[in-house]
């Protein structure tokens, strides 16, 4: 499963369903941004995709934030920065991924809507996370800068809601 948020809005890709239709979305893409995509996210997509070649551009907000003091989990980090998450989104660990993984995997349909929704949540979060780091850094720089304004939420949430419904086809419940 991909998870992504660019211009065209957030988008979910799944084996066996359109996994195959990311490489022709990312091809358009300038730079990429991720959470310690550098270790995991790139090499599982280049894996993948063997032929695919990720923009030459590429902020791994991990790092960016370690920069700018912000260390932990990408959940603990949001916590911290006021990014939260729903309720029903807002514990679960790795080991609870993979339950939602193989679940789904069996069939599960709550469990696929539920992993689709935390995948994309975290993809959506980047972009608030990156204006953030931006701003963090530039203050420890004490670069001469204004702040970027910093990503509505309300309008991403909604935006990942349609994209959990486009994915899973199924109304939340």
């Amino acid at each position: 499963m991909i998870g992504i948020l660019d211009r065209e809005g957030p988008r979910s890709f799944r084996e066996g369903r359109d996994l195959a239709e990311f490489p022709s979305r990312a091809a358009s893409w300038k730079m990429i941004v991720t959470f310690n995509g550098s270790a995991f996210d790139l090499p599982h997509l280049r894996a993948l995709f063997p032929g695919w070649q990720p923009p030459a551009a590429h902020l791994d907000l991990c790092h960016a934030l370690r920069l700018a003091g912000e260390r932990g989990s990408l959940k603990q980090i949001e916590a911290r920065l006021g990014l939260h998450r729903p309720a029903r989104l807002d514990k679960p660990s790795v080991l609870d991924a993979s339950i939602l993984w193989r679940a789904q995997r069996a069939g599960d349909p709550l469990a696929l809507r539920r992993l689709v929704e935390y995948n994309l949540t975290d993809a959506f979060h980047l972009r608030p996370l990156a204006e953030i780091a931006y701003n963090l850094l530039v203050r420890r720089l004490r670069m001469p800068v204004p702040d970027l304004p910093v990503s509505d939420r309300g309008a991403l949430l909604y935006d990942v809601s349609k994209a959990v419904e486009r994915a899973c086809g199924t109304p939340q419940g």
